[in-house]
C-alpha cells in the first residue's frame, strides 16, 4: 500500500492565511498522509528572507499547530545553501521504504516560473503538481504540454488573495 505525501515548499516570509487555505484544500483534495511544510534555506529565484530562519519556523510552527497531518520538513533548513525542489524530493524518496505518491504544491505564480527550476522533468517524473489560482491567473492560457497534462492539478476556484509580498509591503 502507497503512502500519499505533500510537500509545500516556499519561504513562508511569513506564512499566512493563503498558505493555510491552500494546505486545508489540498489536504481535502487529496487526503495525503502527511502534508509537510518546507521552509527554504537560500531562495534561488528571489530574493532572500526577510525574517530569520528561526522566526519563519517559529511562525510555521504556530501556523499549523491545529492542522491534522501537518508537519514540518526541516532538510533544506539544515542543508542551509540554496534550495533546489529537486534535490529535496530526492533525498526524502531515497530514505522511504514504502512505495510513495508524492505531490508538490504550489500558487500559480510559482507555477509561472515552474519550467525555469533545476530540472522540472525529473521533479515531474517524481510527483504531481497541485496549482492553486491566484488573481488574474488563467490555467487554460497556461496548460502544461499535453503529454505532461496528467501531471498537474489545476485548483481554479480557489480565491484567497493573501500574499506574503503585500504583507511585507505594508510594514
Amino acid at each position: 500500500m502507497s503512502c500519499k505525501v505533500i510537500f509545500f515548499g516556499g519561504a513562508f516570509d511569513p506564512i499566512h492565511e493563503g498558505h493555510i487555505a491552500m494546505a486545508q484544500r489540498a489536504l481535502d483534495l487529496i487526503n495525503p498522509d502527511v502534508l509537510y511544510f518546507v521552509p527554504l534555506a537560500q531562495a534561488v529565484h528571489k530574493r532572500q528572507p526577510l525574517l530569520t530562519t528561526e522566526q519563519r519556523v517559529a511562525l510555521l510552527k504556530k501556523a499549523i499547530a491545529d492542522i491534522p497531518r501537518a508537519q514540518i520538513y526541516m532538510k533544506e533548513i539544515e542543508r542551509g545553501s540554496k534550495s533546489y525542489t529537486i534535490d529535496t524530493l530526492e533525498e526524502f524518496l531515497a530514505k522511504q521504504a514504502q512505495e510513495i505518491d508524492l505531490y508538490f504544491m504550489m500558487g500559480s505564480d510559482e507555477y509561472l516560473n515552474f519550467w525555469k527550476w533545476k530540472e522540472p522533468f525529473r521533479i515531474l517524473s517524481l510527483c504531481k503538481i497541485i496549482v492553486f489560482s491566484r488573481e488574474g491567473f488563467c490555467s487554460d492560457c497556461h496548460r502544461p504540454p499535453l503529454e505532461l497534462e496528467d501531471k498537474f492539478i489545476f485548483v481554479d476556484d480557489f480565491q484567497n488573495e493573501a500574499s506574503s509580498t503585500k504583507i511585507r509591503q505594508s510594514l
